[in-house]
């Protein structure tokens, strides 16, 4: 699922997104771990992972994860209110251009990670 880009969109209104959703405000590294646990003990087979802990050198908006199974997919994970930045959205734009499975994912979002993990 393509998240739509908002240019107008303030940050007073992604914190405000934030604070409706409720229970779903989650830490983006809470969040991180959700999608990680199902990906490896509830998918079945399980997916394989990988994601740069220490990204000095690295290009700047490389999506958080790379999962792979039977397919490749690069996975962004955003809190609720959380923007995905200008050099994020370049990277995006180029992995989907060269044919890349993209996806952003929020906590929101659980029951469109599982069917695209299951």
């Amino acid at each position: 699922m393509t998240e739509p880009r908002l240019p107008g969109f303030a940050r007073a209104q992604r914190q405000a997104l934030a604070r409706a959703a409720g229970p779903l405000a989650e830490s983006e590294d809470d969040w991180t771990r959700w999608v990680l646990d199902y990906a490896t003990r509830v998918a079945r087979p399980a997916w394989e992972h990988y994601h740069t802990r220490n990204s000095r050198g690295s290009r700047a908006g490389f999506p958080d994860w790379v999962l792979w199974r039977e397919r490749v997919i690069f996975v962004e994970l955003k809190s609720e209110g959380g923007r995905v930045k200008r050099e994020q959205w370049a990277v995006i734009d180029g992995l989907r251009a060269a044919g890349a499975e993209v996806h952003i994912w929020r906590p929101s979002m659980r029951a469109t990670v599982a069917e695209v993990l299951r």
